[in-house]
């Protein structure tokens, strides 16, 4: 759980989700077909990355049910594999930037989010769309293109990064904490 929470982490889903898409397209392509399949493989690997966003694991499994029922809504009434995929993308945008990674201080507004998330995912289509051209593993490509563009969210968007930058390192010793904080008020008392 919460494996995409991180940067390392979501690299790792991202290379994982690119290793298999081709296994997973071998596997169902014959049963379903082709298009089916690479539906079916947005829409599972779409869900699983919001479930590893989530804190716990019920609010992940109600996030990948968010968004699996729509996709699978579009799919069964014969939306292509493109616009499935399109779809699974935003609402794991909206997925994670409202519910599960949501920025709770005050002053964030919903238009950074927004700009946030709509550069990551345009970004990760686009890549994952041009990475995909000409490749030996086109499919494989794109997955992990789309995924890898969607780890700087990590980096840029993440609250929990953002307040582990801010946060004061944590002492191990509280006789050290002591002193330093003793010696810096001698300093402000000695200089004000």
């Amino acid at each position: 759980m919460k494996y995409s929470t991180t940067f390392s982490g979501s690299l790792a889903f991202a290379a994982a989700a690119g290793v298999a898409a081709p296994i997973f397209l071998a596997v169902a392509g014959p049963r379903v077909g082709h298009s089916s399949a690479l539906s079916l493989y947005a829409l599972v690997a779409s869900a699983a990355y919001v479930f590893g966003l989530a804190p716990r694991p019920t609010i992940g499994l109600g996030a990948a049910l968010g968004l699996a029922l729509p996709a699978v809504a579009l799919w069964l009434f014969g939306g292509s594999p493109a616009e499935v995929a399109f779809l699974c993308a935003g609402l794991m945008g909206v997925l994670r930037s409202t519910w599960l990674r949501r920025d709770r201080r005050p002053q964030v507004h919903f238009a950074r989010a927004f700009a946030i998330e709509i550069g990551l995912l345009g970004a990760g289509l686009w890549l994952g769309a041009r990475a995909g051209q000409g490749s030996f593993f086109p499919i494989a490509m794109g997955v992990w293109s789309f995924f890898l563009v969607q780890s700087a969210f990590c980096l840029i968007g993440g609250p929990a990064t953002r307040e582990a930058r801010s946060a004061p390192p944590i002492d191990s010793d509280p006789f050290e904490a002591a002193l330093r904080r003793a010696r810096s008020l001698l300093q402000e008392d000695l200089l004000g």
